[in-house]
């Protein structure tokens, strides 16, 4: 007999091992029975068997896990799906409310429902919920969920409320006009439809900004108050170019020009079509331009009436063709660049077409005459790729016809795509350690790329720069002192326009001569050096001078003492006349003594 447990456990974990023991506490008597367990997980099986008489452990193993969405709204018509995509393998399931699963929606207050769903999802599965609806809006807009062995943790919840859809309509109807509605949030885009009708939303209430309406060749202007709009055709002048066979013509310059000074230009696409519109009613000249094509006429006249289209249609004549090829590098990558030429042969007129090679390596050299030769190879010179020494073969002869030549293969050679300069300096040894030589590119001269000093050999090199073509200077200078030497720098501009250069710069320095600077001082010296000599070469002479000399500053020193000692007595006794006399007495043996001393300064010899 066996019996059925469906209600052990109610909330059995993601493993659970199951004993003789467990069993028999819940079930009274021994025998066979089937365990359902009964939990928010799902097993690899939904029943288990298990025979008390063979004991042994029952091990039980969760395979997936529920998940619980939830979505809060006001909006009791059900009109909302939810995306549900895993990120594992990129697989989507959509839930949506039933009106049959009434247990599902639960009536939180009146205006407020919640919806539940559930699902079932392996561990550690990254799921991506998205909401859509014609008249609900999401908070969030979408959900992400990492599915947990804890089915407690794996909850969502959305808020929805309703939204505002936005209806308007073009009048008269204009189809496949472009729609723009600029919210506080989002821009919506739409177009409108065969009857000019459109819808954008849902938008929450009161955020819509801006709704505009666009296309080419028409006027919108938005009616007051609605979002319904007055549509206005504008004058329009539409181009079909076609070549001899009837086929669309791509690629053709159209210009247009008026009396008014309208000037613009455009090229016809690959339908061999082009729109000019928003002109103003009036005449207008247009000339179609393609170079290997002739037009008849050149040029026609057209008159555009207010809110109307003018067509114009072109029968291109060939009267050139073109020259296809493609250049590669010896590994058959593609060359980027390369400019090609065609230079015709006699005994047709001098002639010549160019082309550079595109990402592909393809090249397309147009305009070729028909009947003449022309000679196609990879150019020489300023526009050349310098890196590229040659190509293979070296050049095509070409025999044009009334179609195109296709198929021209070229192989092309790198060489270095580095340009160096090395040097000597040519200067005494005494000055070498003394210099250097620096590399500036042209453009910032005042930047040194890389400088080199000098100790015993005169040999420069500096390190490879790309081979471009661009401007350096090599510039020579000394660290030896402008104030004891005389020396010019030396100065070079040169272009990496070869892999290798070399240079002789030449360094010379020669000393300033050194005039010595008389001062104050020295000049107050001079007098005492000529007094020193005098002394010791002719002391029997100036010895003598000396003491006279001495002697006569101190005799001038007592006079002054004497006549200032008189001055104060005569004041003292002034009004007396003895006294008076008295001074006058000893002025006159002043006097002679004066006299006398005189006399024998003269009588002395020079």
């Amino acid at each position: 007999m066996t019996r059925t447990l469906s209600t052990i456990w109610q909330e059995i974990s993601p493993k659970r091992q199951i004993s003789r023991r467990d069993l028999l506490r819940s079930a009274f008597k021994p025998g066979r029975y089937e365990i359902k367990p009964l939990s928010c997980h799902k097993f690899e099986s939904e029943v288990y068997t298990y025979n008390t008489d063979t004991p042994e452990r029952l091990s039980i193993h969760a395979v997936a896990h529920l998940a619980n969405i939830t979505v809060l709204t006001d909006d009791d018509k059900m009109s909302f799906k939810l995306r549900i995509k895993k990120n594992s393998d990129g697989s989507s399931s959509i839930l949506s409310p039933s009106p049959k699963d009434s247990h599902a929606v639960k009536v939180l207050r009146p205006d407020l429902l919640q919806y539940s769903f559930t699902d079932y999802f392996a561990a550690e599965e990254e799921l991506t919920i998205v909401p859509a609806s014609e008249v609900l809006l999401f908070k969030p807009a979408h959900a992400e969920l990492f599915v947990s062995e804890n089915c407690e943790k794996n909850l969502v919840t959305l808020e929805a409320f309703k939204g505002v859809t936005i209806t308007g309509s073009t009048t008269p109807p204009v189809a496949d006009a472009e729609v723009e509605l600029t919210t506080d949030a989002e821009v919506l885009r739409g177009k409108t439809d065969e009857a000019g009708k459109f819808s954008l939303g849902p938008i929450p209430k009161s955020a819509l900004r801006v709704i505009a309406v666009e296309k080419r060749g028409y006027l919108f202007e938005q009616i007051k108050g609605t979002h319904n709009f007055k549509a206005a055709k504008l004058s329009e002048i539409q181009i079909h170019t076609l070549d001899e066979k009837q086929q669309p013509l791509p690629g053709v310059l159209v210009s247009i020009s008026s009396a008014a000074g309208v000037r613009t230009s455009n090229f016809t696409d690959q339908a061999g079509t082009l729109s000019f519109v928003s002109f103003a009613p009036g005449d207008y000249i247009v000339r179609p331009m393609q170079k290997e094509f002739r037009f008849d006429p050149a040029s026609k006249s057209v008159t555009v009436s207010q809110g109307q289209t003018a067509q114009v249609q072109w029968l291109g004549t060939r009267i050139a063709y073109s020259v296809f090829g493609k250049v590669t590098a010896l590994r058959g990558e593609p060359e980027v660049g390369v400019v090609f030429e065609a230079v015709s042969v006699e005994p047709c007129p001098q002639m010549q077409e160019e082309a550079v090679s595109a990402a592909t390596g393809q090249f397309r050299i147009s305009g070729l005459k028909a009947g003449c030769a022309y000679e196609v190879r990879a150019k020489e010179g300023e526009l050349a790729r310098l890196d590229l020494k040659w190509t293979s073969p070296a050049n095509r002869t070409v025999q044009m016809g009334t179609d195109d030549i296709t198929g021209l293969s070229f192989v092309a050679f790198r060489g270095f795509n580095e340009a160096e300069f090395t040097g000597r300096i040519a200067t005494a040894k005494e000055f070498l350690n003394q210099v250097k030589v620096c590399l500036y590119r042209s453009d910032r001269p005042d930047e040194s790329l890389q400088c080199i000093s000098f100790t015993t050999h005169p040999m420069f090199y500096f390190n490879p720069v790309p081979l471009d073509g661009r401007s350096y200077i090599l510039r020579l200078d000394s660290t030896l002192s402008r104030k004891e030497f005389v020396f010019t720098p030396e100065e070079l501009h040169v272009k990496a326009n070869s892999t290798f250069r070399h240079f002789v710069l030449s360094f010379t320095a020669s000393r300033r001569q050194l005039q010595p600077e008389i001062d104050v001082a020295t000049m107050w010296i001079i007098p005492f050096a000529i007094a020193a000599a005098i002394l010791y070469f002719k002391k029997e002479t100036a010895i003598p001078a000396l003491k006279g000399l001495a002697m006569s500053l101190v005799s001038g020193k007592s006079f002054a003492s004497t006549v200032k000692d008189k001055k104060k007595a005569a004041a003292t006794a002034a009004g007396t006349a003895a006294a008076t006399a008295a001074q006058n007495d000893d002025l006159e043996d002043f006097s002679s003594s004066s006299s006398s001393t005189t006399r024998k300064r003269a009588k002395s010899p020079k």
